[in-house]
């Protein structure tokens, strides 16, 4: 049987762009404050997250058991990747990273726990994907993070991805950073509920390496976007979709305890996040291209909850 591989965003944009910062200069914020008003992203209790045990699950590479800043349940075996920089902590941090030990950096929900489960670098197949999803599925989660992408379709990775939506489970899905106007998955799958995202640079205008095609859903910032670092402590910058997609994961856990109705679909998520979105004609590879900033605070307040 032949093996499909994945290509991880990880590999193909050079780590994204690496920029240590003084994480004493951050305080608690994941962005700059222009990109904090851009999506509307407000300062967030999560004990109500936690009391209402609203489950989220990330599918990655490079990912941390016992991290000191992050609180997961791992669903399968943690392999020992060689990558300085962990993609999986880095997707995750985004998330849910809390301050502790030497490290006072936070993510959007600092905190909660997340379910990983860590593909092997040593089999980035379709195949495997697909198995981490069926584990994912078993769980009944909430919402599912995929911070990757593969130029291959598949019928089985489709068949999974819809049968996990028909549960209830919200995946969300980076685009790729593929700079052509291309196929790539599963960001090329129109399944409803199905929540695919693209990467806004600093300028306000689509990031150039992003995947850009007529499935994407929403863009939320990718350009330097603040994470967990390589070393114990650090907090460093970074771009690529894959930092966008984790934003858009945030705001569906606040939406399943924030809305008014707490039994939405992943179809009814998804079209709420899309039409609060704010459409914009902007610039991508040089020509002009139609696309809709993330905003947290219309989303929420056009389910009933409150920003």
């Amino acid at each position: 049987m032949r093996i499909i591989l994945l290509y991880l965003f990880i590999f193909l944009t050079a780590l994204f762009f690496l920029i240590n910062i003084d994480e004493t200069n951050t305080g608690n914020s994941l962005f700059n404050n222009q990109a904090y008003e851009l999506m509307n992203i407000e300062n967030v209790d999560t004990s109500l997250i936690m009391k209402e045990n609203i489950k989220i699950g990330v599918v990655d590479v490079g990912i941390t058991n016992n991290h000191p800043n992050i609180k997961s349940i791992p669903l399968n075996k943690t392999f020992s990747d060689s990558e300085d920089v962990k993609h999986g902590d880095i997707v995750s941090g985004i998330i849910a990273a809390h301050a502790g030990g030497n490290n006072n950096f936070t993510g959007i929900l600092p905190g909660v726990t997340i379910y990983t489960y860590n593909l092997s670098s040593d089999d980035l197949s379709t195949q495997a994907l697909t198995q981490a999803l069926e584990v994912m599925n078993n769980e009944k989660l909430d919402v599912v993070n995929i911070s990757l992408a593969t130029p291959y379709d598949d019928v089985a990775l489709y068949n999974m991805v819809q049968q996990m939506i028909t549960q209830g489970t919200v995946v969300i899905s980076s685009s790729g950073n593929y700079p052509k106007n291309t196929d790539y998955f599963l960001s090329s799958y129109n399944i409803p509920g199905l929540i695919l995202v693209g990467a806004l640079g600093k300028n306000n205008d689509l990031l150039n390496e992003t995947t850009y095609n007529t499935s994407i859903d929403v863009w939320a910032i990718g350009e330097n976007v603040f994470s967990l670092g390589s070393a114990t402590g650090s907090v460093e910058a970074y771009s690529g979709t894959s930092l966008a997609a984790p934003i858009v994961t945030a705001l569906v856990v606040l939406m399943k305890v924030k809305c008014t109705n707490k039994e939405l679909s992943p179809v009814e998520i998804e079209r709420m996040i899309v039409s609060s979105a704010t459409p914009f004609m902007t610039k991508w590879q040089s020509k002009d291209v139609n696309a809709r900033i993330l905003d947290y605070k219309d989303t929420l307040l056009s389910c009933g909850g409150k920003s």
